[in-house]
């Protein structure tokens, strides 16, 4: 039976006094070169978030090297001529042989393009062909490899994180950015300077296969997901031009080349699209005067290419019907603005009164008239014009067209300009509390602030509370009037094969990290039932996707054999300069102008970080009746968090009513 024992534990933060109004206190300095430092100066046990981003966005893709800035994201944990390698000397010569090689084999590739010609309708990668040549380039490559493979230290940032008390030590790649992350003790905030230097300064691309490998079957992992491919098919639906539109293609990872890496590694980093981001127990004096030692040497490049592509705005509703072992889903995506945009905070303030198990979408669909089992809306900043988008699990295909009808007849309360202050006061209040909550931990508040500071300006995020607030009634109706109409939706229906069962749980979806709106337009229930228009399926007779390359094996037959074309070795490009042409290749030194303050990580050295947890009985108050609380003050963020411990664990429920404990945590919730 349930204990009746309670533990309150009680973190208040309480607002900033109105003289500093800002959530964040951010300090800022632009070295010369452009590398822009951001610095967050809090207290947090001695310790720091360390966050180095890039403004690496979709821009940097094109057809054919589609995904191939997450690849190059792996590839640069794989060391330089300091790190990764146990003897450069001898490694050196051969990473530069395996440049040469790479190069001859792409060209040999170009030189027989249509033998590799995919003629096939149900393929997902490009035919494999095979020339004499082709064969003795990869039998050398391979030795190559395996050569360079032996010389390498692929552990080498792991132990010098790990050693030095180091956390979250990840990387992520988004649409609109690239970052890498470690948490440290303060006092060890040189580790975070040396690695990330390192990263650029030199790299080498080694374990390129293995590592591709990697990527490989992370996208693979969320493709075997059933809702996945129409979770793709929709955000490729919902654009025409952007390139926020493209996903990652097998086609394009699986035949990468280092030089299609490059290329990319090249153009974007610079050190103008640097951003170096520390939050916790530093001096911003002290930051500036280590990134400074560490990064003023590093030269400017040519400005990186800027995305010219302009998405055109819709000509009519889009729609795309699914039938899988998912769902039933009804998803709608509409455009939305970029960052920046002064109808930016409506739309989010607009997600929040929509979505989740309070909103208004839930009301209607999921209490109201059970046709639901979930909703959801949002509409996250972007760089560029992305979009909105609404997501409705419905509990059988049957009624998808109800659900459809149900979202216009939410957008028309929108439409009307109905909803109360305390309707909207809420909403904003909402969205306030979850941009503190995502900047109370060191980690989490550095990567807040290095996104925002990569798509807009990091200062918004002291100016978003505000302009939350401000969004009236009025300025949503508009924003549906604007936006939601029928004709700039792309809907998308997926229908459940089999019986037509809800699913009991809904994996987030991709694009519900973009934007998507519903239409406010009026819409009669015909043009809101589930679309029935002809579809042949002959999904029993398609082939499936074929994941052995081999057995697309194109032959000789299919080519004339090619001659041997007498051209110069092809220079290794490492460190090419992004605007010569390849043929003009010549390696380089070092854009750093000066080595760094310490040569190797293994010459850093560190004053001793001691850390030493304040008393619980410091926070420790008894309440009259016998109830324990521990209370702490944090004047840091504005909000209040209570935490509360009830002794009646899973192991206490009576027999025979297992989960009991469960439920009722649920009941609670």
């Amino acid at each position: 039976m349930f204990r009746p024992h309670l533990v309150l534990a009680a973190v208040l933060l309480i607002p900033l006094p109105a003289a500093a109004d800002d959530l964040i206190a951010l300090k800022q300095k632009v070295l010369a070169n452009g590398v822009t430092v951001l610095v967050w100066e809090r207290p947090s046990a001695g310790r720091v978030g360390t966050r180095m981003f890039y403004r690496v966005d979709v821009a940097a893709e094109r057809p054919g090297t589609i995904g191939l800035t997450h690849m190059l994201e792996h590839f640069l944990f794989k060391g330089s001529d300091l790190a990764g390698t146990t003897d450069w000397e001898a490694e050196k010569a051969i990473a530069e042989r395996i440049e040469r090689l790479e190069r001859q084999i792409t060209d040999e590739k170009n030189r027989n393009r249509d033998c590799f010609r995919q003629r096939d309708v149900f393929a997902d990668v490009e035919r494999d062909c095979q020339t004499p040549a082709l064969k003795t380039l990869q039998a050398e490559i391979d030795t190559a490899v395996a050569a360079q493979d032996r010389l390498s230290d692929p552990t080498w940032y792991d132990w010098a994180v790990q050693g030095a008390g180091g956390t979250n030590s990840t990387a992520s790649t988004g649409a609109d950015w690239m970052k890498f992350d470690i948490d440290l003790p303060a006092k060890k905030l040189e580790l975070f300077m040396w690695t990330e230097r390192a990263r650029v300064e030199r790299p080498v691309f080694r374990q390129f296969e293995a590592e591709r490998e990697v990527v490989v079957n992370q996208i693979r992992g969320g493709d075997n997901r059933p809702d996945s491919k129409f979770e793709r098919g929709l955000q490729s639906m919902t654009y025409e031009a952007s390139p926020y539109g493209w996903s990652h293609w097998f086609s394009d990872i699986t035949r990468a080349t280092r030089e299609d890496h490059w290329e990319i590694f090249h153009k974007y980093f610079i050190p103008q699209n640097a951003i170096i981001v520390v939050v916790g127990d530093v001096k911003a004096a002290d930051v500036f005067g280590m990134a400074e030692a560490y990064w003023g040497s590093w030269q400017p490049g040519r400005p990186s290419p800027r995305l010219r592509t302009v998405e055109p705005p819709p000509v009519g509703e889009k729609r795309l019907t699914v039938t899988a072992a998912a769902g039933p889903r009804l998803a709608v995506n509409v455009p939305m603005p970029a960052a920046g945009h002064p109808d930016g905070p409506a739309f989010q303030v607009l997600g929040e009164i929509l979505g989740g198990e309070d909103g208004l979408l839930a009301k209607e669909l999921v209490t109201r008239r059970q046709l639901a089992t979930a909703a959801r809306a949002s509409g996250s900043p972007s760089k560029y014009p992305s979009h909105f988008s609404i997501r409705v699990d419905a509990r059988r295909n049957e009624d998808l067209g109800a659900i459809e009808a149900g979202i216009d007849l939410v957008l028309q309360q929108v439409l009307g300009g109905t909803l109360g202050k305390s309707e909207m006061d809420a909403a904003a209040g909402r969205l306030t509390l979850g941009l503190a909550r995502g900047l109370e931990e060191i980690g989490d508040a550095a990567v807040t602030i290095g996104a925002m500071e990569s798509i807009h300006y990091a200062g918004y995020l002291n100016a978003l509370p505000g302009l939350w607030k401000n969004v009236k009634a009025a300025d949503l109706a508009r924003i549906a009037r604007t936006y939601f109409g029928a004709d700039m939706r792309t809907v998308g229906v997926l229908r459940r094969e089999g019986p037509a069962r809800a699913e009991t749980t809904s994996p987030p979806s991709p694009a519900s990290q973009s934007s998507g709106q519903p239409a406010p337009a009026a819409v009669t229930p015909a043009a809101a039932a589930a679309p029935t228009a002809a579809a042949i399926t002959v999904a029993n007779e398609r082939p499936a996707l074929n994941e052995d390359r081999a057995a697309a094996a194109a032959t000789l037959r299919d080519m004339a054999a090619p001659t041997t074309e007498q051209l110069p070795d092809p220079m290794a490009i490492a460190e090419n300069p992004w605007n010569a042409p390849p043929w003009l290749a010549l390696r380089r030194p070092s854009r750093f102008l000066r080595p760094a303050p310490t040569l190797r990580h293994t010459e850093l050295t560190f004053a001793d970080s001691g850390f030493t947890p304040p008393p619980a009985s410091k926070h420790l108050q008894r309440l009259s009746n016998g109830l324990r609380t521990f209370i702490v003050t944090e004047p840091l963020l504005p909000m209040v968090q209570i935490t509360a411990l009830v002794d009646a664990p899973a192991l206490a429920d009576p027999p025979g009513k297992e989960g009991l404990a469960s439920l009722l945590a649920s009941i609670l919730r």
